[in-house]
């Protein structure tokens, strides 16, 4: 499966479901196999979780009971965004690679 995190209505290539939220990720992450997500850190609403959010949640579900993450890339168009974000699956990666 493979996940389209944001909250603009795009056009996605073939076999990527949009969700909009982390929740919703969270919620399919824990039912279902997902191969890959695409995510950005603002989601238009500043009292909801954004891409970071998530990732940060991944990482713990790893620490904690050792669920291996999907991969994970940015699609983020603001750079500072784009960098933090990159710098966390960068982080996550070398977590597991030393594990």
């Amino acid at each position: 499966m493979k996940i389209f995190l944001d909250s603009d209505d795009r056009q996605l290539p073939s076999g990527w479901i949009h969700l909009r939220w982390p929740d919703e990720v969270i919620r399919m992450l824990k039912k279902q196999s997902v191969d890959i997500i695409s995510l950005t850190e603002s989601l238009g609403d500043d009292q909801r979780a954004g891409g970071m959010d998530l990732l940060v949640w991944i990482e713990v579900r790893w620490r904690t009971y050792g669920h291996l993450p999907p991969v994970c890339v940015v699609h983020d168009q603001d750079p500072i965004s784009r960098v933090r974000l990159q710098q966390q699956i960068d982080k996550l990666k070398a977590l597991i690679h030393d594990a």
